[in-house]
């Protein structure tokens, strides 16, 4: 008998502990959870903002002086050498006046002769001599740099004919350098004058230039005339406000020029908000664990997320990858 009540006792002792086991179990943080999606939130906070808009170009030279023969004349001597460092002053070239019934021919053979060196400039469309003025066939002139600078072309030889229409020599300040840029039409609104941007070059590495936009051009074309239907830029003109030895012209250049700064701006990563039927949204994570789908504005796209405008406050927590939940979903959080 005492060994049939002890396991009476034994029974009623498992059973009441099985109920306390399924009590504690299913009153259980993780039984209420386990069946919970998984969801990564993040704080919304402010910040200061900057937009930037950037641009490909070349660097070129801003003050370029194309030098012509005064009158009819042949190069009697060149007295400097391309690459020459000269001073404001000095002589570049001696000249001597030809006949003016030689004209034509003259323009004619350097005609020939720009074609065949591939270095054809664009005539002035003026003749530097007043037709009233004649000069004696055999008298010499110099032609003197107007700048300080370096020459940069010599478009003839001694003892060649020059009829006037085409320049002789060029020489550049290259203390006076810039970038000639193109801009998207999606972007040249942005780019205003006197706006600056900072400039790196791939052919001087680790070093930095600044610029100041200068001009902005008033229309707009394709990239190419070959491009019908391609990509509408316009283009910007900037100098280049510290240069130094190392800048040549023809070298390409990256330009980025910032064009606006805002402050105490909310900026959320782009993974944290979702779009349907062109409405932006994000899922607000409430205090008891369940979303809320908003929807919000955006303003700026920026390198490391993007501006929201209307929508969302400083102190909310939103989850990531939005597009993955329902409205009033409860998840779990880590």
């Amino acid at each position: 008998m005492r060994e049939e009540g002890g396991n009476i006792k034994k029974k009623h002792l498992i059973a009441v502990s099985a109920v306390i086991i399924a009590v504690m179990f299913f009153a259980s943080p993780y039984r209420k959870t386990s069946g919970l999606k998984h969801a990564e939130a993040t704080l919304v906070s402010s910040t200061d903002i900057s937009d930037f808009v950037n641009l490909k170009g070349t660097v070129v030279e801003l003050d370029r002086r194309e030098i012509y023969p005064e009158y009819m004349s042949r190069v009697k001597e060149i007295n400097v050498t391309q690459g020459q460092k000269i001073s404001k002053g000095d002589i570049l070239m001696t000249m001597e006046c030809i006949e003016q019934d030689d004209a034509a021919p003259v323009f004619y053979s350097e005609m020939k002769s720009r074609l065949s060196a591939d270095s054809l400039s664009q005539p002035s469309g003026q003749s530097a001599m007043p037709p009233s003025v004649r000069h004696e066939a055999g008298e010499k002139y110099l032609i003197v740099s107007p700048i300080d600078g370096v020459v940069m072309e010599i478009y003839c030889q001694t003892g060649e004919s020059l009829s006037g229409m085409f320049p002789c020599i060029a020489v550049s300040d290259m203390a006076h350098l810039g970038i000639d840029a193109e801009v998207s039409e999606n972007n040249v609104a942005k780019v205003k004058n006197s706006m600056r941007g900072s400039v790196t070059l791939p052919a001087i590495d680790g070093k930095t230039y600044t610029a100041r936009v200068s001009s902005v051009a008033p229309y707009a074309a394709a990239s190419s005339i070959l491009e019908r239907g391609g990509e509408i830029k316009s283009r910007v003109m900037l100098e280049i406000t510290n240069p130094d030895e190392m800048l040549m012209p023809g070298f390409s250049a990256s330009v980025k020029i910032k064009t606006d700064s805002r402050a105490n701006r909310v900026v959320i990563p782009y993974s944290f908000i979702n779009q349907t039927d062109e409405q932006e949204y994000v899922m607000v994570l409430l205090s008891d664990m369940t979303l809320e789908k908003r929807d919000i504005e955006t303003g700026a796209e920026l390198e490391n997320g993007i501006e929201v405008t209307y929508g969302l406050s400083e102190g909310e927590y939103i989850v990531n990858n939005p597009g993955e939940y329902e409205n009033g979903e409860r998840v779990m959080i880590g």
